[in-house]
């Protein structure tokens, strides 16, 4: 099983499904799930999904991590049609109660790729969140 941290998927298989860890073992997702790593290591989604862990919000944790497994599972079409996504530009927005995870889908690695988290605390998305996201899609795509 994969350390707390690591990206959902990193491996190859079956190009309609692929397995990736979770916390209780194997699931299957017919999408590729992983986080943009920054140059320096960091992973703005796993620190955002600690940061929510380490003040107490043990269930919000892991209502994110489960609506990130559900994009590898579904898809951004079918969270869309719940409501659960949102398009922002170049990049997409999870709707995980008050938080929102910015990912984008990269054609060329087939993929998806999460980029950052916020915690929402009005009806638009602040700017600043959104220019912070489409800097990290630039950086992820190599620009």
């Amino acid at each position: 099983m994969a350390p707390f941290g690591q990206p959902l998927n990193v491996g190859w298989g079956n190009p309609q499904w692929i397995d990736i860890h979770n916390r209780e073992g194997y699931i299957r997702t017919m999408y590729s799930v992983v986080f943009h790593r920054r140059p320096n290591g960091a992973i703005p989604y796993e620190e955002y999904v600690r940061s929510v862990y380490h003040v107490g919000q043990k269930t919000e944790a892991a209502r994110i991590r489960a609506f990130v497994e559900r994009l590898g599972q579904e898809g951004s079409q079918r969270l869309v049609a719940r409501r659960w996504a949102e398009k922002m530009n170049d990049v997409w927005q999870l709707r995980p109660g008050q938080h929102r995870i910015f990912y984008f889908w990269h054609p060329e690695g087939e993929r998806y790729v999460i980029l950052n988290g916020y915690r929402k605390r009005s009806r638009r998305t602040p700017r600043a969140e959104l220019a912070r996201a489409e800097s990290l899609r630039a950086e992820h795509l190599g620009g």
